[in-house]
């Protein structure tokens, strides 16, 4: 999967393109790493993105003191299933297990695609007006070079007055 700011996937439907396990959010937040799988979800099951989890080292909410969460190294994306629970799956960019074209016709762009962007909107006239300048400059000098030099060459091998 490309990597996308996850803050914008939020909200947007996903499609899972390979069977993929999936934790209830109670486990990864007191279990952490030691969490299991509830079960597997399986390829093509769609969700709702309804946030996601960092990893972290663990320890205690700094707002909610009374609150601890566990060690976990993956990121989750989390969601509400067809039961109504809270559930989550790891991201794994490798596994590409999202299937993004469902992603990108919603409107998700990639972390790249939003840089790309971001130039493009920073360029100067002259720097978006250059392109276009030089496909007309090449074109310029085919045509004359045809107008110009196409003549002679008739000339010399069929010997024939223009």
């Amino acid at each position: 999967m490309p990597l996308y700011n996850f803050s914008q996937l939020v909200g947007k439907t996903f499609v899972l393109k390979n069977d993929t396990p999936f934790y209830r959010i109670n486990d990864i937040n007191n279990l952490g790493d030691n969490a299991k799988p509830v079960n597997k979800l399986k390829a093509n099951y769609s969700f709702v993105l309804d946030s996601y989890l960092s990893p972290t080292d663990g320890g205690t909410n700094p707002i909610y003191p009374s609150i601890k969460y566990a060690k976990r190294s993956y990121y989750f994306f989390t969601f509400y299933g067809n039961d109504g629970k809270y559930y989550g799956v790891i991201y794994d960019p490798i596994k590409k297990q999202f299937n993004t074209d469902v992603l990108r016709q919603q409107g998700a762009k990639t972390i790249e695609q939003q840089i790309r962007e971001k130039e493009e909107l920073n360029k100067s006239f002259l720097e978006k007006l250059l392109p276009s300048v030089k496909k007309a400059l090449f074109i310029g000098i085919g045509i004359f070079a045809i107008v110009q030099i196409l003549p002679i060459l008739i000339k010399k091998k069929w010997k024939i007055k223009i």
